[in-house]
């Protein structure tokens, strides 16, 4: 991930958030009390799977597996 993506002005620290080592380099991860935060490169594959999940679990609270 490119470092102009990081928050080199401190923005997000500046409302709560911390950068937390994410164990990718596709993937930023940042956390304050109660959030989570990725940012990952759109299009890519792994995240395109991940989005898919989110959507389906947001929109499917029914369903058994959540």
């Amino acid at each position: 991930m490119p470092d102009a993506v990081r928050d080199p002005e401190g923005e997000l620290s500046g409302i709560g958030y911390e950068d937390v080592e994410a164990n990718t380099l596709r993937r930023l991860f940042y956390r304050r009390p109660g959030y989570h935060l990725h940012i990952v490169a759109a299009g890519t594959w792994g995240t395109r799977n991940q989005r898919i999940l989110r959507d389906h679990l947001r929109t499917n609270d029914q369903d058994p597996a959540t």
